[in-house]
């Protein structure tokens, strides 16, 4: 290929590439701008609940309906702990096992990607699934811990009220 022709294919590539860097500009700015609510769902079960808040089995945070994501939650279901019981939040935490931790990381990172692809209902993104140091995390345990067991129970989740 001569030089003249891969610059040609380079400015194509960059050129048909504007647009999608524009559209991620625009999304960090609107997430940079994003109004911050706190303790909107309480600090107790109880106060969650009275408030419209739902507990969301991926994160194990009470949430807002505009964070909640009803379909994603159940990809984690079939614990020993019946859904129901879960569901209640009355339980401080949960001991987990890996394949639990592994599918809360992709599940996190599937939210967050609706978010970006919008239009959704669901768009809004809690400050747990926003956390970088999460997405850090669940990145090293998808890469890095490839000799657990995925039945081994490892992990204990806590009970979270994000805004």
């Amino acid at each position: 290929m001569s030089l003249i022709a891969l610059l040609g294919a380079l400015v194509g590539w960059f050129g048909t590439h504007k647009l999608s860097i524009n559209k991620l500009a625009a999304i960090s700015r609107q997430i940079q701008q994003a109004q911050v609510m706190e303790k909107l769902c309480g600090e107790t079960p109880a106060e969650a609940r009275a408030r419209g808040c739902y507990l969301d089995v991926i994160s194990f945070c009470w949430l807002p309906e505009r964070c909640y994501d009803a379909e994603l939650s159940q990809h984690l279901t079939g614990q020993p702990l019946t859904h129901q019981r879960i569901m209640t939040g009355e339980d401080a935490g949960l001991y987990v096992n890996w394949e639990y931790h592994l599918l809360h990381c992709t599940c996190m990172w599937e939210k967050m990607h609706r978010a970006l692809m919008g239009p959704h209902e669901k768009m809004a993104i809690d400050s747990y699934k926003g956390s970088y140091e999460h997405t850090k995390l669940c990145g090293h345990m998808l890469t890095s811990d490839r000799d657990v067991q995925l039945h081994v129970i490892n992990t204990i989740i806590l009970v979270k009220y994000k805004r």
